[in-house]
């Protein structure tokens, strides 16, 4: 069996071993599956992506379609960068081929980080459709953006469960993420370190090269993010020179081609635009635990600031 059927096949049982998406109503396509909330529907995707060191490698994604309208304009600027402030995991981006505004997710599957995206996968997904549930919430879209739909009555009380679920399980005065396996993320970027690193430490905060200065990463064990309880944080900050609205319009941007088949960093998190740059922001619930995660959230960073700068 080649690596891309094995990755494929085990991620696959991941998803129909999942507490949330095991039995929930679904369409099954060629690679694909299609997961209904009602009117609302959010894919599943795997293609091949490609070949390094003789080993095909798979792209998989999670998209959310929420809107559809035209390319964004100053007002869905600032919508987007409003919902991408406090995503977690999926910037919502606009697709000018369908005219869509979704959350997307894409993972580059490889031998390295297979186990640790069997683990995240459905919780990638999850953290999708709650995100997609806040944003409709708020009804602050402008009248230039269109409904895809709503989420049916049955969709939204299992969401509402598991909001619940994900605080109590963030409430405890401790992380699964402090300490050791925190300060191993940083195992050969100890040269990257901003401040020194603690005994006990619960955050670490990193310098990656940008472009003609460097950008600023900052992980962190102990974060209580209001809406999800305690987990994992990982940000990324760009210094810029425009003004903001040159800001909100890169942000969009950035955000959008992120997800070209030749950009090696994962897609986890969303930038979004400040009067000085920009930031990228990912979050991770201690419910949602996984493996290695806080040592992927720190290449990722670099191959992020790396990627951003050329």
């Amino acid at each position: 069996m080649t690596f891309s059927s094995k990755a494929e096949k085990a991620l696959s049982e991941a998803l129909q071993n999942s507490r949330f998406f095991s039995g929930r109503p679904s369409e099954a396509h060629d690679r694909s599956l299609v997961l209904k909330y009602g009117a609302l529907s959010q894919s599943y995707h795997v293609k091949a992506n490609r070949i390094m060191a003789g080993i095909q490698l798979l792209s998989v994604s999670w998209d959310f379609p929420l809107f559809f309208g035209s390319a964004a304009q100053k007002d869905t600027y600032a919508l987007l960068n409003r919902i991408n402030h406090f995503s977690p995991t999926s910037p919502l981006v606009y697709e000018p081929t369908s005219g869509l505004y979704k959350l997307v997710t894409k993972i580059r599957i490889n031998p390295d980080n297979l186990s640790l995206m069997i683990q995240l996968l459905p919780q990638l997904g999850v953290l999708q459709v709650l995100t997609a549930k806040r944003i409709l919430e708020q009804k602050q879209e402008p009248i230039s953006l269109k409904r895809a739909g709503d989420f049916d009555a049955a969709s939204l009380k299992a969401l509402e469960k598991l909001e619940v679920e994900l605080k109590e399980a963030g409430g405890s005065p401790s992380s699964r993420w402090e300490g050791v396996e925190l300060f191993s993320a940083a195992a050969g970027l100890e040269a990257t370190f901003k401040e020194p690193p603690k005994a006990d430490l619960t955050s670490l905060r990193l310098s990656f090269p940008f472009m003609d200065s460097t950008s600023d990463f900052l992980l962190d064990a102990k974060r209580i993010d209001p809406w999800l309880g305690k987990g994992i944080y990982a940000e990324t900050f760009f210094k810029t020179n425009g003004n903001e609205a040159d800001n909100l319009r890169m942000a969009a941007t950035l955000n959008a081609v992120s997800f070209n088949e030749d950009v090696d960093h994962n897609c986890l998190g969303s930038l979004f635009a400040e009067q000085n740059g920009l930031r990228h922001m990912v979050f991770i619930p201690n419910a949602f635990f996984a493996e290695d995660l806080a040592q992927h959230l720190c290449s990722n960073a670099y191959l992020l600031s790396t990627e951003s700068g050329e």
